[in-house]
Order: C-alpha cells, then sequence, then structure tokens
C-alpha cells in the first residue's frame, strides 16, 4: 500500500479537477477561442481549427506556440491583437494538437462498425430486452452509454454527447468497463429499465 486511500486508488475520472478546480485558466481558453471565431476582424467561425488536421495547419500551430512563447521570453503577458493572455494562446495551440493526436490515434484504431453493445442481448429482471447488463448496475445508475473509444458507462443522470464520448454534467458517474472502440456510440445511451 502506498499510502492513498483505497478510495482514491481505483477512482472515476473526476471532471471536478478539471471544469472547477482550473475553472479560470479554460475560462480565458474559452475566451481566446471566442474571440478567434467570433470577435476577430476576421474571424475564423466556430470549430474552423477541426478541418486543419493536415501537416500544414500543425506546423502553424507549433510555429504559434513558439512565437507566443517568445514573445512571453520578452516580457509580453497579453496578445497584441486579442488583448487575452498570451500564455492562453499557447494553450489553445496545445490543445487543437492533442485534438488531432488523438483523432489520429483512433482512426488507427481497428473500428467495428458495430460495438458489442450496439446490439440488444442482455434480458432484464423484468424481462425486457437491454443493451447492458443492468443486474449489476449501481442502484443510483440511472444511464447506461458506451463511449467511441469502447468506455462503458454507467450514469445517475442523462449524459450529452460530446463528440467522442457522453459528458457527465452532474451527479454520479462510473466506468464499468472497455469493450473496444464503437463506432455507433452515439446509439447506446440507454435508460434504465422500469
Amino acid at each position: 500500500m502506498s499510502g492513498k486511500k483505497d478510495s482514491l486508488i481505483k477512482r472515476k475520472l473526476d471532471w471536478c479537477l478539471l471544469l472547477v478546480d482550473l475553472r479560470k485558466p479554460l475560462k480565458e481558453v474559452a475566451k481566446i477561442l471566442h474571440f478567434a471565431a467570433y470577435d476577430k476582424p476576421e474571424p475564423y467561425g466556430p470549430r474552423n481549427w477541426m478541418g486543419g488536421n493536415n501537416e500544414s495547419f500543425r506546423y502553424e500551430l507549433r510555429g504559434a506556440i513558439e512565437r507566443h512563447t517568445d514573445a512571453i521570453d520578452n516580457g509580453e503577458t497579453h496578445d497584441p491583437e486579442s488583448k487575452f493572455r498570451t500564455r492562453g494562446h499557447i494553450i489553445c495551440s496545445h490543445l487543437f494538437l492533442l485534438y488531432f493526436e488523438i483523432m489520429d490515434a483512433m482512426s488507427t484504431k481497428s473500428v467495428s462498425p458495430t460495438c458489442p453493445h450496439d446490439s440488444i442481448t442482455e434480458t432484464s429482471a423484468l424481462g425486457c430486452k437491454t443493451r447492458y447488463p443492468w443486474n449489476e448496475a449501481p442502484e443510483w445508475a440511472m444511464w447506461g452509454a458506451t463511449d467511441a473509444d469502447g468506455l462503458l458507462n454507467w450514469l445517475e443522470n442523462k449524459p450529452i454527447d460530446d463528440h467522442e464520448e457522453w459528458l457527465v454534467l452532474d451527479g454520479k458517474h462510473e466506468f464499468f468497463t472497455n469493450e473496444g472502440p464503437c463506432e455507433n456510440w452515439k446509439e447506446t445511451l440507454e435508460a434504465r429499465p422500469k
């Protein structure tokens, strides 16, 4: 035992570590994304960067990171065009690169057109046909869902689909297994049978 409490060793993903603890820096990043999408003299439009997953755009992003890093080294704290923190611009570029890296990794995985939970195979205690083994679900779980990467989830409240995964805004959430990549993940959300 490393001295950590048992409850901290195998803990589900805690979004509060990002969304609550780092709210202020994330807000700065959101302001920069908003400025680029809507408020620049020639705005790019929302999510325009997502279409730039190519080596040329990645080269531009790496150049922007170096340019902003050099500006910070020379005493700049705020970008002259956007008026937002220069370091926030670096974070945006790194986030774009991380996104492309994740998407590249997902595209190289062998993705089955169907996921293990596309078909309705389980039978609930009430005799209903379901995707998930509800007899194994925690009592609080009202929803079951599978992310694009195959991670299966028990959720207390109905989640929102968020590009490659189910976003949990509130309530309890627990991962219960990983079945491998799932192309039809948006179709896997299922309410607990009544």
